[in-house]
């Protein structure tokens, strides 16, 4: 039984093919469209190129379920409507004729978030905790995961949004709505002394809820208006400016704490109600490292793991696996313990070629297909005070850059940051994150690597006697956001830090996302050459080439 997931909108379209419950591949539209999370966008290019990787069309495929509940259910025998909803999706000029016929499915956003991050585990029984900027009409729902089974036990309404807070504190602080990960990093360098108006109750999270509104447009702009008129009356009074960002840093850590703590009382008002201290954390909110580092140390969480894509994109794989459990109910469960899902992209017409690459580039290039030598290779440059891109064919799902699309330089000299953050136009006060031999991680953190730590969605202490040896990745708090790395999951970046490690002692390098500021990640070689070409990177590794200026 083949599944195509899809998350449609009204941001981060995705597309997941799943087989008898299994990932065979996830790709988000923006890699293909090169426009950053896809605005408002049908995720066409991404399940093209998901069923073309797997050699299947849409003939194959039995089921399309989508990660929002568009409507179908509400317009029985409707077949206008219904139309319309293919037509949008999975149009037949794309994919055939089979577009008439295949069974769709819309999944409840929320259930679709919760099956993404539940029937990924292997757990029997957990607390699954979606918070958002908003579903339908839910912007938190708490589930009950037992079995094969999913039980909503409480829902908060939109007017309720944690997600809907922390994007309107990012746009008082000067950023865009589309930025609360700058705001997570900003509020390290402030004091939390702002009270916010946070108030966990089974009916409100906020002081000033609920509304009773029914209408969900209508309650989440009054939301905004209610939390406008406290940030006014907090310091800074006004708006901000992103060039006098600091002046918004104690507003920022205040937002910072004011959530975490939301979350965690949330958290264990549940746990202590089901007597289960499994939690399992999705949504948009779930991408804030800094928030599951604090659930990592709390005393009522037994265990945490977070969706490896918590964020809307990640829907399209829920809604697959949520479907493909309504149609048959003894599917395996497919654990997701490595990100390298992407399919393989394809080349251009014209394939990168190195007499290409040379003519005005002033680039040098030359193959190297053992691995163990392009790993020393690597680590000697980085070694030298060089930023290296690593391209690999198949690569990480999700946000973060995990070794198949990353920009990597010396973790030992802060001015690496400096450098990294210039070459990529980013702020200078955000950080980059180590990626760490797992084997070394005890040696490095105060804390023992948990599963969020194999896709970089967790903060953690760095051990005081381990900062100076890894300055460029500490954060002003003296956090870091890593990824442990296991050889096994993905062999060539283990090398290259084991190289590393031998040459200098230290087990880790710094790690960021191979893309300029407004950019996605790249996704195809063409992408990877373009944006070396374009940028002071220094050396491109692209398979078995080394390309360097």
């Amino acid at each position: 039984m083949r599944i195509l997931g899809l998350n449609p909108g009204p941001h981060d379209a995705a597309a997941a093919l799943v087989e008898d419950g299994r990932l065979l591949c996830f790709l988000e539209e923006e890699r293909l469209s090169r426009i950053k999370r896809s605005p408002g966008v049908a995720p066409l290019q991404a399940a093209r190129a998901c069923l073309d990787s797997c050699g299947l069309g849409l003939a194959d495929v039995d089921i399309v379920a989508i990660g929002w509940d568009v409507g179908l259910d509400h317009h029985p025998g409707d077949t206008d409507y219904e139309q319309g909803i293919r037509d949008w999706l999975i149009p037949e000029e794309l994919f055939g004729e089979a577009a008439r016929a295949v069974s769709l499915v819309g999944v409840p956003h929320h259930l679709a978030h919760a099956a993404s991050a539940y029937f990924t585990t292997t757990w029997d029984e957990a607390l699954v905790v979606v918070i958002d900027g908003r579903g339908e009409s839910e912007s938190t729902s708490i589930f009950h995961g037992q079995g094969e089974t999913l039980s909503l036990l409480r829902s908060y309404d939109i007017g309720n949004s944690l997600g809907r807070l922390y994007e309107t504190a990012a746009w008082w602080a000067g950023l865009t709505t589309d930025e609360p990960g700058k705001l997570m990093g900003l509020a390290p360098y402030g004091r939390p002394r702002f009270s916010l108006p946070l108030r966990v109750t089974d009916s409100s999270l906020f002081e000033f809820g609920p509304f009773g509104e029914p209408d969900g447009e209508k309650a989440q702009l009054r939301q905004q208006e209610e939390l406008l008129s406290c940030f006014s009356k907090l310091y800074p009074f006004s708006r901000g400016d992103k060039r006098d960002i600091m002046a918004y840093a104690d507003f920022a850590a205040s937002v910072q704490v004011a959530l975490e703590e939301a979350v965690l009382q949330l958290c264990s008002r549940w746990v202590a109600d089901r007597g289960c201290g499994r939690v399992a954390m999705t949504g948009g909110v779930a991408s804030n490292c800094t928030l599951n580092g604090k659930l990592l140390q709390a005393q009522e969480i037994d265990e945490l793991r977070v969706s490896p894509v918590p964020y809307d994109a990640g829907t399209a794989l829920g809604a697959a696996l949520w479907a493909g459990r309504q149609r048959v109910a003894d599917l395996p469960r497919m654990v997701l313990d490595h990100p390298f899902w992407q399919p393989v992209p394809e080349s251009g017409a014209e394939p990168v070629q190195p007499s290409w690459l040379l003519q005005g580039s002033g680039c040098t290039v030359k193959s190297t297909p053992d691995e163990y030598a392009l790993a020393a290779y690597v680590a000697r440059r980085l070694e030298a005070g060089g930023v290296v891109a690593l391209w690999q064919e198949r690569g990480e799902i999700g946000q973060r850059a995990l070794g198949g699309r990353s920009l990597l330089c010396d973790p030992r000299n802060r001015s690496a940051l400096v450098r990294i953050n210039e070459l990529k136009g980013r702020e200078m006060w955000r950080p980059v994150a180590p990626s760490v031999q797992a084997e070394y991680w005890d040696g490095l953190f105060t804390m023992p690597a948990q599963p969020p730590a194999s896709f970089m969605l967790a903060a953690y202490q760095v051990r005081a006697d381990a900062q100076r040896l890894i300055p460029a990745c500490v954060h002003v708090d003296g956090s870091s956001r890593p990824q442990a790395v296991s050889r096994s999951d993905n062999p060539l970046y283990w090398q290259i830090i084991d190289q590393f490690r031998q040459l200098t002692g230290v087990p880790a390098v710094a790690n960021t996302s191979f893309n300029l500021a407004g950019e996605p990640i790249v996704y195809t070689i063409e992408d990877a050459v373009s944006t070396f070409l374009k940028s002071p990177i220094g050396t491109l590794v692209a398979g078995g080439m080394v390309l360097e200026k």
